[in-house]
């Protein structure tokens, strides 16, 4: 049998006598010869790609360094502090072997093997040869953003903005701002939220309401129970105006109430979100102290916001082109700015709760005539009178206004968070 007929064909053949003759490749198909590969080349290309040096398996021969960084916009030589932060030798010197390292990774006249380099540092601290200063890295503002600014477009939302310092509404928040300081528990920059209610009877009350940020288990969570760790995890995550909206919608004394509402007031203008979830049920007697920006209050063109505000604020299925979605993207950018840096948003804000004043009891700061209603969050030690005339003051149990499968749900979220606490901490005694 013909060995070069056979081995050519893809079947057997059933005339051995007359053996098919194999196909000659074209020419494309005809295996090419690798071009010789640069090793420095490949690490040039590799680290410039961001990979680790010692993931490329180079040949011990290859010198793992001499890679001058430039910057594509001035042309100037970068320190490459994370590419050689990256690979094992540099991770496992000290720091007389790292600032070492440095010297000879920026030197263009020098190439070494990782072992090369190993010999030469060792020779330097034989000799007792003080180290070279390490490179200076230079400090990144993570929030600097290419973006342009967009000026704020829109006027408030809803409501109306008044002086947070002096106006009536806020007398009461601002009274409790002091008392929480005096005992040690500021609210900080959160937002504080008021109601004031006609019952039946003409008597007037106030809710008092702060948002909740999300977080896990407080540090001294294996001091405390069980139920009061859920309560502390309850509402996490929601805003003043989504607390208020609980109270009114499940505990009984506000349910039959809640629509009777005199005024509303936050401390600042609405996030983007509460203002389409939780309107004011009269927003011409709302008020707030300070603005707070969205995407849309910077968004360039009245008919791109507006579209975005019949979707709630968000871009979701709607059809952007790539220019509108640029735009959004600018204007989202410049509504985080603004909240950081203007002098009528959140700095305002943070300078006038440094600035109250510590009378309780003259002008505008006398005692208030309606019974009082705050969360957990706003209650100091001796929340028990209020004022001269001692109006009773009620703490809000969390129970009380959190139906009971979002209770359980908390529960159960709770228990794996325990459970995983314990994992972790029994880990940590095995390794000591």
């Amino acid at each position: 049998m013909n060995r070069r007929a056979f081995a050519g064909s893809t079947r057997p053949s059933s005339s051995p006598a007359t053996p098919v003759a194999p196909r000659r490749p074209a020419v494309s198909e005809q295996a090419r010869p690798a071009p010789p590969i640069d090793p420095a080349l490949s690490i040039e290309r590799a680290e410039r790609l961001g990979h680790s040096l010692e993931r490329l398996g180079p040949p011990p021969t290859v010198p793992i360094q001499r890679v001058i960084y430039k910057n594509g916009k001035n042309k100037e030589n970068q320190l490459p502090h994370k590419r050689i932060a990256q690979t094992n030798a540099f991770r496992e010197m000290d720091p007389t072997g790292k600032a070492w390292f440095h010297h000879y990774h920026n030197d263009p006249k020098i190439h070494f093997t990782e072992e090369e380099l190993k010999t030469r540092i060792n020779r330097h601290k034989e000799k007792g040869e003080p180290p070279p200063s390490p490179p200076k890295k230079k400090r990144v503002n993570r929030r600097k953003t290419s973006a342009v600014f967009v000026p704020r477009k829109t006027r408030a939302f809803v409501g109306t903005q008044v002086d947070y310092s002096k106006a009536r509404q806020f007398r009461t928040e601002r009274r409790i701002i002091r008392r929480l300081k005096k005992a040690g528990k500021s609210p900080g920059q959160k937002n504080i939220y008021t109601k004031r209610y006609k019952l039946p009877n003409g008597k007037n009350v106030k809710l008092i309401t702060s948002s909740i940020p999300p977080g896990s288990l407080p540090k001294d969570h294996s001091q405390r129970t069980f139920d009061d760790l859920v309560d502390s995890r309850l509402g996490q995550g929601l805003h003043s105006e989504g607390v208020t909206d609980k109270i009114e919608k499940h505990h009984p004394f506000f349910k039959p109430i809640a629509e009777h509402e005199h005024y509303s007031a936050s401390s600042r203008e609405q996030c983007e979100k509460c203002r389409y979830s939780f309107p004011p049920l009269k927003p011409k007697s709302h008020e707030f102290g300070t603005f707070y920006s969205g995407t849309t209050d910077h968004i360039e063109g009245e008919e791109l916001r507006d579209k975005l505000i019949k979707n709630k604020g968000v871009i979701g299925k709607l059809n952007l082109s790539e220019e509108e979605k640029k735009t959004v993207a600018r204007g989202r950018s410049s509504a985080q700015k603004a909240r950081q840096t203007s002098e009528d948003q959140n700095p305002l804000l943070n300078r006038q709760r440094n600035e109250i004043s510590s009378e309780d009891s003259e002008g505008e700061h006398s005692s208030d005539d309606d019974d009082l209603y705050v969360t957990r969050e706003l209650a100091w030690p001796k929340a028990k009178g209020w004022g001269k005339s001692k109006k009773p003051v009620t703490v809000l149990d969390p129970r009380s206004f959190f139906p009971q499968e979002e209770i359980k749900r908390v529960e159960k979220s709770t228990r794996e968070l325990i459970k995983g606490k314990g994992k972790e901490q029994d880990e940590i005694s095995d390794e000591e």
